[in-house]
């Protein structure tokens, strides 16, 4: 078996197991985020609750609409997309490093890339 073999078996199980990961992880938080919106429906319900009696049902109703707004413009805030640096710069260097890539590979000599291709067909030719 060759190296290229055992890299790619070793990739599909690295994958296998980090789909796996991920899977479990959602579930996880999916579950979470609905016990969340619960307690903060019933968060909502006592709040409005405990308004009605000193606001009235419409003023108790519009306070709870306005503070949920307040939270919804905080979370909006927080959540906005920012500048960064280090994103630009890798991705800077990655574009630079595939043109120097393409450049390289296309000054190769013909007799690399025959090579090339007689290890390709020779490693399918092994395998079957």
């Amino acid at each position: 078996m060759g190296l290229v073999s055992l890299a790619a078996e070793a990739e599909a199980i690295r994958l296998k197991r980090a789909f796996s990961i991920q899977a479990r992880a959602f579930a996880w938080r999916a579950g979470a985020a609905g016990f969340g919106v619960a307690a903060i429906a019933l968060l909502h319900v006592a709040a409005w609750h405990a308004l009605v009696p000193s606001l009235g049902l419409v003023t108790a109703a519009l306070a709870i609409a306005v503070a949920d707004a307040v939270v919804a413009l905080l979370l909006a805030f927080i959540a906005r997309t920012r500048y960064d640096p280090v994103v630009e710069e890798a991705a800077a260097l990655r574009r630079a490093l595939l043109r120097r890539a393409i450049r390289d590979v296309a000054r190769a000599p013909l007799i690399s890339a025959g090579a090339l291709l007689a290890d390709t067909a020779l490693a399918v030719i092994r395998r079957r």
